[in-house]
């Protein structure tokens, strides 16, 4: 179930995204390690906070410590993916770096064609998801874990035991927010497909594992 906010005009947030898209990006682009798309999250932060009492944000519940939707499929564009592959590369120490790659090594195959039912009985968590319950890739978070909000975080726990126990609980969201966020996405990967780019989404262990195969770090 949806938390009831203000109307949005999808149409409206789509076509202001994909103009910022095409005027960062130049008409040459080659591969989508070049696309330029992050200047949109600001902007869409910006939005955020331009409508924050219409859009109910102090019904918001998530925070630092949570961490219980962190168990999902996460898909990831392939400027994402490059993005965050740039962003663990510069922060993450070698010992950071390892332990990423023992977390693929260890359950990445295991989870590559699980639906969310099916990880969350799994109980295999994001592997940026520290030991302290947050996000240890935070400032470059895909796209759709941005959408992500729950009015309730200990509602967003039980919802996950009830899946594991083949139940259903609700959990409250923001849809101004996973509107916002969707139509983000969508325009960057119909920008991709407008200059004949890669735009296929992949879950994120398995687009951070091709990324770490591609170059030795």
């Amino acid at each position: 179930m949806i938390l009831f906010v203000m109307p949005v005009d999808e149409k409206e947030l789509y076509n202001h995204f994909l103009k910022l898209l095409n005027l960062e990006n130049s008409k040459t682009i080659s591969s989508p390690s070049e696309v330029r798309f992050q200047h949109l999250l600001p902007e869409a932060e910006k939005i955020i906070m331009e409508n924050r009492e219409e859009a109910f944000l102090e019904n918001i519940d998530c925070k630092k410590g949570c961490g219980y939707c962190c168990i999902l499929n996460i898909p990831v564009l392939p400027p994402e993916s490059d993005n965050i592959y740039h962003f663990i590369k510069s922060n993450f120490s070698d010992q950071q770096l390892n332990i990423i790659k023992q977390k693929i090594d260890s359950y990445g195959f295991q989870i590559k064609n699980l639906d969310d039912e099916e990880r969350i009985v799994c109980r295999k968590p994001c592997i940026f998801l520290s030991d302290e319950e947050s996000c240890s890739i935070y400032p470059v978070r895909p796209i759709l874990c941005r959408s992500v909000t729950s009015t309730s975080a200990s509602k967003c726990k039980q919802a996950l035991e009830s899946v594991a126990m083949g139940d259903e609980n609700t959990v409250l969201m923001n849809s101004f927010i996973k509107d916002l966020y969707k139509n983000l996405f969508l325009a960057v990967s119909d920008f991709l497909s407008s200059r004949n780019l890669p735009g296929k989404s992949v879950e994120i262990t398995q687009a951070v594992k091709k990324s770490l195969n591609s170059e030795q770090i």
